[in-house]
């Protein structure tokens, strides 16, 4: 069950939730985004691997937005 929600659903939701951003907001690469929320980008990167923000890679590169960032509740 795991496989499958790291290896089939969660990436795709990943997408649809940057493609539903998308068109009311262009999404921006790593490097700009990381000066908006006051970070290093290797903070976002950080983000993307624990889940905390949603990225999508086109090319090498990989684009989010300010709206996909996933709070926690810690």
């Amino acid at each position: 069950m795991k496989n499958l929600l790291a290896d089939g659903v969660i990436p795709q939701l990943d997408t649809l939730l940057a493609a539903a951003v998308e068109p009311h907001s262009p999404l921006q690469p790593l490097s700009e985004l990381a000066s908006a929320f006051g970070v290093q980008e290797a903070t976002l990167r950080q983000w993307v691997t624990r889940g905390q923000l949603v990225a999508v890679k086109r090319g090498r590169r990989l684009y989010s937005h300010q709206l996909l960032y996933l709070r926690t509740l810690e």
